[in-house]
C-alpha cells in the first residue's frame, strides 16, 4: 500500500513538475512579447513621420541606447515597397529579413535564426503612416539569450532550489534585463 502510494506521489509530482516548468517558460515568454510589442507600438510606430522624398524617418529617436550601439543586440527596421530600409545603427551593416508576402495588422512575434550565432525574436507590424500609402513593415528583434536567461533563472528560483534562491522577481528581472 505505501509502495503504490509512493508510486502515486512520484508520478504527480513528475507531472506537477513539468505543468510548472510549462507555465514559467509560457510566463516568460509572455512578458517578452508584450514588451516587444510594447516597444514596436511606442518606441516605433508611434513616432514614425513620412520625410519630404517619402521615407519613413521618426521624430525622436528610441530611448533605448542599445538601439545605438552596432551589433548590441537589440535592433529595429522600418521597410517598405521602393524604399530604403530605415534600420537602427545597432543592425550596423546588417538587415532584417522582410517577407511581404503576408498583412500583420497586429504584432506577428516569430524566432528567427537569420543570423549567425544570434538567435532572434521578431514581432513586426505592418502600418500605413499618414501621407503615404506605402505599407511599411515595422519590425523590433532583440536576441534571445536572455530570453533564455530567464529560463534558467525560473528554474534556479524554484522552490526545490532554495540554496540558490534569487532575491527578486525572477520572471520581472529577466524581461527587465533585457529592456533596461
Amino acid at each position: 500500500m505505501i509502495g503504490v502510494a509512493a508510486i502515486w506521489i512520484f508520478f504527480l509530482l513528475l507531472i506537477g513538475g513539468f505543468a510548472l516548468d510549462r507555465v514559467l517558460k509560457t510566463s516568460i515568454r509572455d512578458q517578452f512579447d508584450n514588451q516587444l510589442v510594447y516597444i514596436l507600438d511606442k518606441g516605433l510606430v508611434a513616432p514614425a513621420e513620412i520625410g519630404p522624398a517619402g521615407e519613413v524617418h521618426s521624430s525622436h529617436p528610441p530611448e533605448d541606447q542599445r538601439f545605438m550601439q552596432p551589433y548590441s543586440g537589440l535592433y529595429f527596421q522600418v521597410s517598405g515597397a521602393g524604399h530604403e530600409p530605415y534600420a537602427s545603427i545597432s543592425l550596423w551593416d546588417r538587415r532584417l529579413r522582410v517577407s511581404m508576402g503576408h498583412y500583420d495588422l497586429k504584432p506577428h512575434i516569430y524566432d528567427s535564426d537569420q543570423f549567425p550565432d544570434e538567435p532572434l525574436r521578431i514581432a513586426e507590424r505592418d502600418v500605413t503612416l499618414p501621407g503615404s500609402n506605402v505599407r511599411w513593415r515595422f519590425q523590433v528583434a532583440p536576441r534571445t539569450l536572455g530570453l533564455q536567461f530567464g529560463f534558467v533563472l525560473a528554474r534556479a528560483s524554484a522552490p526545490d532550489n532554495r540554496s540558490r534562491r534569487h532575491t527578486h522577481d525572477p520572471i520581472g528581472d529577466s524581461v527587465g534585463f533585457l529592456f533596461q
